[in-house]
């Protein structure tokens, strides 16, 4: 147990010293699916993460009247889609937000179903509530109502296939 505060301080003195050297990288202006997230000159990883880490709510994968996919969909996805998965989920739950930690939650049920079965009950545990987009409704809820929703793996499945926007997919090079 005293191992694992240093390590989380570690992973986000890591994360936070990472930013500022990424920004100070000028990569070259090609369309990327960082772009779509609206941190252009973050390598995706680290933009993923910075979308997802300051979250301010939690949303489905579509919002709002016209069906909008909201940033943090995009971001889960990137992180879901990148081979360190497991890790950068991890890593959401000990330095995100709220929203952030329950979206690295639903990450996990997918990307590593021990880790996923550690945190819910913790996360559960926590006596506060979180603000939730779903559909067109934004209302306050239950973070142990929202977890026990998360382990039937809907909101999972539900940000895993939100329907792609094209201008994030890769153009095609002739």
């Amino acid at each position: 147990m005293h191992g694992r505060p240093p390590i989380a301080l570690l992973t986000l003195a890591w994360y936070l010293l990472l930013i500022p050297i990424a920004l100070s990288w000028s990569p070259q202006n090609t369309p990327s699916r960082s772009q779509a997230l609206g941190a252009t000159d973050l390598p995706p990883e680290a933009a993923a993460l910075s979308v997802l880490a300051s979250s301010p709510q939690f949303y489905s994968a579509q919002v709002g009247i016209g069906g909008t996919i909201p940033p943090q969909v995009y971001a889960w996805n990137a992180l879901l889609q990148m081979p360190r998965a497991d890790t950068l989920f991890a890593t959401l739950l000990r330095v995100g937000t709220l929203p952030g930690q329950l979206y690295a939650l639903a990450g996990l049920y997918y990307a590593d179903s021990l880790a996923f079965r550690a945190a819910a009950p913790r996360l559960a545990q926590l006596h506060a509530s979180v603000q939730v987009m779903r559909g067109c409704s934004s209302l306050s809820w239950d973070v142990a109502d929202l977890v026990q929703d998360i382990r039937t793996g809907s909101w999972s499945m539900d940000l895993a296939t939100a329907r792609q926007d094209p201008l994030a997919l890769p153009l095609p090079s002739n």
